[in-house]
């Protein structure tokens, strides 16, 4: 691109994050990160360490000596009636008034009440709306604009609009933000509920996971049922970013719930305004979880964005988004059963040849090639694919799967065992490898195998699922020696 864009990137509580400051610092406008839990809550379920609030400070003084603008976020869409106390309010602008002495250059605001408060008595710090403030219109904006907003940050269900978002620029004046790769299904019907949950999940931290919904499988269930309405997802992909320079001035790059690997791969693609890849790799969405691959070369080469820039909505009459999921989208393998599994398989094995073709196939890609040939027994080449993973990715824990799958699937259960083993080493907590190895363990009448794995299902609070090769008549009796007080009649 011939104007140099900087981002906005969200920091992921990694000391390693750093890194990315001294590496990419000419490349990055602001580091944003949420308040400290017990001050208010949050727009992502991610554990805060007993240090953060340190570490914050911390992370403003890097920023500050690279030239790096901080920003605190509030965007928790409820607070219930807390949100609402004086006294609640009084500490929170204490608490940003400390962080804006020590440097903070803006705040991220979701409650309006706040925006009022913060602007009032704090009349220096820039407020930015939060995009759980969800503006879709002129209107919505202009009144956030009164209430002492500077910038703006757009909904994301209409990042596509540019129209739109040039007449909120030109009617409000405000500086727009536009937020780049989140992948939230447009129109969802559970953002609210979802988000009001979020902002109350520190709260529920006592409450066993066995006993809460998982929010994230409302989205997946539309998926499953309409899979192309991921090509409806509002996110902007590196080579689009141009179409809004003069009409958006910050960027924001959903990176708080990434790794710093994945920070560093996802800021470097859209540095560069280029991508060809899984497109799975640059969007932030648990929901997305519903696919394994979306071959965006393909997508690229279908105009896909400039159509979708065009979208009238009127998906019965087009069929764009029909046909371009049967070019490059494959849904999650691991979860599709029967028929669903050959045929999605198949089209990986399709798509992962022609990505090969191109020179394009990484390690990931060879990976879920191995499942493809593994689905379809062609036990050979899936093993080809298996070593080559970990011949490329020495700690590969999928890959160690993989390979241990071969061997169980072929009857070579020693074999299996060692694999899972060995992988355990590297994540004594994963329960996909404690689980295969587990049932290898009952397969081999291995009881001390077992039992291992049953103490270490039982530390990390795990359930044993019953789709993964256990059956009803197995589970009770595997359920009593996780839980010894379990009756055997119950």
């Amino acid at each position: 691109m011939a104007q140099k864009i900087k981002f906005s990137i969200g920091y992921n509580q990694d000391l390693k994050f750093f890194d990315i400051l001294d590496n990419y610092r000419e490349h990055v406008e602001s580091v944003y990160f949420p308040a400290p839990a017990e001050l208010a809550g949050s727009g992502r379920l991610i554990l805060q360490k007993s240090g953060y609030p340190r570490e914050i400070i911390r992370l403003m003084r890097k920023c500050a000596d690279l030239g790096i603008d901080t920003q605190l976020l509030m965007n928790a869409t409820c607070m219930g009636i807390e949100g609402a106390r004086r006294d609640k309010c009084s500490r929170v602008i204490e608490y940003i008034r400390g962080l804006y002495i020590s440097g903070l250059k803006s705040v991220v605001l979701a409650n309006p009440i706040y925006i009022t408060e913060v602007r009032k008595h704090l009349p220096g710090i820039k407020i930015e709306s939060s995009v759980n403030a969800f503006v879709r219109t002129v209107e919505h904006a202009q009144y956030l604009k009164r209430l002492g907003v500077d910038t703006l940050t757009v909904d994301r269900d209409i990042n596509r609009n540019i129209p739109l978002i040039k007449k909120i620029k030109r009617e409000t004046g405000l500086e727009i933000k536009v937020m780049l790769n989140e992948g939230c299904l447009k129109n969802c019907p559970f953002r609210v509920a979802h988000y009001n949950i979020l902002s109350h999940a520190d709260s529920a931290s006592n409450i066993p996971m066995s006993n809460l919904f998982d929010p994230d499988r409302l989205c997946r269930m539309i998926y499953k049922d309409t899979p192309e309405k991921v090509f409806s997802v509002p996110f902007i992909p590196p080579e689009g970013v141009r179409h809004y320079l003069g009409i958006a001035d910050h960027f924001k790059i959903s990176t708080r719930g990434l790794s710093t690997l994945q920070v560093i791969n996802c800021l470097k693609i859209y540095i560069k305004g280029d991508f060809e890849g899984n497109l799975l790799e640059i969007l932030d969405c648990p929901g997305l979880a519903a696919f394994s691959y979306l071959d965006y070369r393909q997508m690229r080469k279908s105009n896909f964005f400039r159509k979708m820039l065009r979208c009238s909505g009127e998906c019965a009459s087009c069929k764009f988004c029909f046909k371009l999921a049967k070019q490059v989208m494959v849904l999650n393998l691991d979860w599709c059963k029967n028929e669903e599994k050959l045929r999605e398989s198949k089209k990986a094995i399709k798509i992962m040849r022609r990505r090969r073709l191109a020179g394009r196939q990484g390690t990931e890609e060879v990976l879920l090639l191995g499942k493809a040939y593994c689905n379809l027994k062609r036990y050979a080449q899936a093993m080809l694919c298996a070593k080559k993973v970990l011949r490329s990715a020495p700690g590969s824990l999928e890959g160690f799967i993989l390979l241990g799958r071969i061997y169980e699937e072929t009857g070579k259960l020693p074999l299996a065992a060692a694999i899972y083993k060995k992988a355990l080493k590297k994540n004594p907590s994963l329960k996909a490898l404690l689980l295969n190895s587990l049932r290898i363990g009952m397969q081999l009448g291995d009881h001390k195998l077992v039992f291992r794995n049953l103490a270490l299902l039982k530390k990390h609070n795990f359930n044993i699922d019953i789709d993964k090769g256990f059956t009803e008549k197995r589970l009770l009796p595997l359920a009593e020696m996780l839980n010894p007080t379990t009756e055997k009649n119950q």
